[in-house]
């Protein structure tokens, strides 16, 4: 079977394609106008993956901002995301995650740090609470401890933040029954 871009578009390269946030958009209006797959709609626009189209209707569906796919600076931005962060850093983010439902995209963005260093502090701390925060890296045998009252001053404000997210959930709940 024949692919219907032609044989030259399987073997060029699609990570370089941009799209802008009109074009994203066009697209968009084009499924939600009824009638059409994604399927047909990404052979009508030529987007290599109708998974392409279906993630745009749905990050439309969920009031998420289309964006141009690569913004000015975007690729920047790796450089900026692995900054050196303090311990008090650290534990700020976590709380904004599991204060947000763990959601560790907004807070990579919110602190300017990675996904990736958002996750792995989160489960850091799920597994063994702020001490697992500290950065151990480059020391020898003396460790870096916290206090007694820095440990329960950061428990605290975990579960704070664990509390904020079990209201928010609550409150989803009691909204989604109205």
């Amino acid at each position: 079977m024949r692919p219907q871009f032609g044989d030259a578009y399987l073997t060029a390269n699609h990570s370089n394609l941009n799209y802008s946030a009109e074009f994203k958009l066009l697209v968009v209006n084009a499924y939600l106008a009824g009638g059409k797959t994604y399927q047909s709609v990404a052979a009508e626009y030529e987007i290599f993956a109708p998974t392409t189209v279906r993630q745009w209707v749905m990050m439309y569906n969920n009031h998420e901002e289309l964006m141009d796919s690569r913004p000015e600076g975007s690729f920047d931005m790796v450089k900026d995301t692995t900054r050196k962060t303090t311990l008090e850093e650290r534990i700020r983010i976590v709380e904004h995650c599991i204060a947000n439902n763990n959601n560790y995209a907004l807070s990579a963005r919110e602190f300017q740090v990675s996904y990736g260093q958002v996750y792995s502090w989160v489960k850091k701390y799920n597994s063994g609470g702020a001490e697992k925060l500290v950065d151990r890296r480059g020391k020898l045998k003396s460790e870096e401890t916290l206090s007694e009252q820095e440990c329960l001053q950061i428990e605290k404000r975990m579960l704070r933040a664990e509390n904020k997210k079990q209201q928010m959930e609550i409150d989803f709940l009691k909204n989604s029954k109205k």
